[in-house]
């Protein structure tokens, strides 16, 4: 998550019935990465996927023009 850049709430997947049962709505954007990643070690589904991890950069969900911009 630290070396994405990205805000630690774009690795939690808000549409999944997990976050909406431990209601993250509201925590979710003052949330640690420590914290979400001990949340999502408990709750896998948590995860937003798919998660691709390069040497030069974290995409997290799927967007394929930055899947394109990558590959390129």
């Amino acid at each position: 998550m630290n070396k994405s850049g990205l805000e630690t709430r774009k690795f939690l997947n808000s549409s999944g019935g997990v976050y909406r049962e431990l209601n993250l709505k509201d925590r979710a954007g003052q949330m640690s990465s420590k914290e979400a990643a001990q949340l999502i070690s408990q709750q896998a589904m948590l995860l937003k996927r798919p998660l691709l991890i390069s040497e030069e950069k974290v995409l997290v969900g799927f967007s394929p023009k930055e899947y394109e911009n990558l590959i390129e």
